[in-house]
């Protein structure tokens, strides 16, 4: 998906390039290659016209997860924001939920509660416009939150929930759908249920750049 995606970035004209790169930064991302995704944004973003848009709500989205991935949280709040403000003003759904999944990181440590809530209305929002990778994002991050706060019960309904839509939509191989299977598999070892688990295999990326 990786070379597939560069390849139609390298053959864009234009006026196609910027959402072609921000397609390609999101396979980097699902592929946990957040310093090559981040670089694609920066340059979809360059690549934009100036004014609000979904394609800019949508590469500043991307564009702050990156930044809170690679643990640069000042950046990352900054452009989170202006995701978020971008969103809303172009009701772009789908990005403003996913702004919001990261903005929920970024507060985590200091107020879980406050968190908590953000990926619940996240969670809403991405099923209201049927965005499978942020509503599986949300769940493994909801996971890993119960997860940290020693909940195991939560943490295993959270993962049996989001593991059942990744069979749905056929994501079980994506990098949220086996965090989603490591929860799973953890939560039972910690409770002392040392059965073998299925965990799905990862697609093995291509990518000649």
């Amino acid at each position: 998906a990786v070379q597939f995606a560069r390849s139609a970035v390298d053959a864009a004209d234009d006026d196609e390039r910027p959402a072609l790169r921000l397609r390609l930064a999101r396979h980097l991302q699902a592929y946990d290659r957040p310093a090559a995704a981040l670089a694609e944004t920066a340059l979809a973003l360059s690549e934009l016209p100036p004014g609000p848009s979904p394609t800019r709500a949508w590469a500043l989205a991307v564009h702050g997860r990156s930044l809170v991935q690679l643990d640069r949280d000042v950046e990352a709040f900054d452009v989170v924001q202006e995701a978020l403000t971008t969103a809303r003003n172009v009701s772009a759904v789908d990005a403003e939920s996913d702004a919001l999944t990261s903005l929920a990181m970024l507060v985590v440590s200091d107020d879980a509660d406050r968190a908590d809530a953000i990926l619940a209305e996240a969670l809403a929002a991405a099923r209201s416009v049927g965005d499978a990778e942020t509503e599986l994002r949300i769940l493994a991050n909801m996971a890993a939150g119960r997860y940290d706060a020693g909940d195991l019960t939560r943490t295993a309904e959270l993962a049996r929930a989001g593991l059942a839509r990744a069979r749905e939509m056929g994501m079980t191989d994506s990098g949220y759908g086996l965090e989603l299977a490591g929860y799973a598999a953890l939560v039972a070892y910690v409770r002392g249920d040392l059965s073998p688990v299925a965990v799905p295999e990862r697609e093995r990326v291509e990518d000649g750049g």
